[in-house]
């Protein structure tokens, strides 16, 4: 009673490659249903044949909601990464061409671009070796 209202989690790392199979019928079932770069029917199919699940139209709607949730998760995911990619090389542009005006001092150059005086830094060694 006393552990009534606790959680527990477990993390189970998924397999990135489509034809790498784990070995162990579960972690393979958990990969096909999870799979990113699957469409629900694929997913269907496979669980049918191999794991003899029977779908009906419940368990079909299920598994399109599941998917369709995934499918815009990742998308979200990849769409944020990109946006973070993005803002990033547009410091670099902005710090590389402080950096061409002679102007600036190392700090002045990171109070601009708003990132560590250490990333300026390298970004200036990287400019020394590429003018060398």
């Amino acid at each position: 009673k006393k552990d009534y209202d606790l959680m527990e989690g477990i993390l189970i790392c998924l397999s990135q490659d489509e034809e790498e199979a784990s070995g162990s019928d579960l972690l393979d079932f958990l990969n096909t249903t999870f799979r990113k770069t699957m469409s629900a029917k694929e997913k269907r199919k496979i669980l049918e044949e191999k794991y003899s699940i029977p779908f009906d139209q419940e368990l079909e709607e299920e598994m399109e909601t599941m998917d369709g949730a995934f499918s815009s998760a990742y998308k979200s995911s990849l769409e944020r990464k990109g946006m973070k990619q993005g803002i990033e090389e547009e410091k670099r542009e902005t710090i590389q061409a402080l950096f061409q005006m002679n102007r600036f001092s190392l700090q002045e150059i990171a109070t601009i671009a708003r990132c560590p005086i250490e990333k300026v830094q390298k970004i200036q060694e990287e400019l020394n070796k590429k003018s060398s």
